[in-house]
């Protein structure tokens, strides 16, 4: 555990001087979702708290990446 908490502090310190452009950034990204993009996002996002490990499948060229 103490690694991953370590590892967790070195990227929270490489993007807290860019807290405010990925920000804004992400709810651009959020706003240009399709409807069936923003399911899964809410999905995802709601289910952070419980923890747990989620896969996301789909065709190539479907927006998987752009969804992350």
């Amino acid at each position: 555990m103490h690694i991953i908490k370590r590892e967790l502090n070195i990227e929270f310190d490489a993007f807290t001087s860019q807290r405010e452009e990925l920000l804004a950034r992400s709810h651009r990204s959020y706003e240009a979702f399709n409807a069936d993009q923003r399911h899964v996002f809410d999905t995802i996002y709601s289910a952070i708290p419980e923890g747990g490990c989620l896969f996301i499948d789909g065709k190539s060229g479907r927006g998987k990446t752009f969804l992350v």
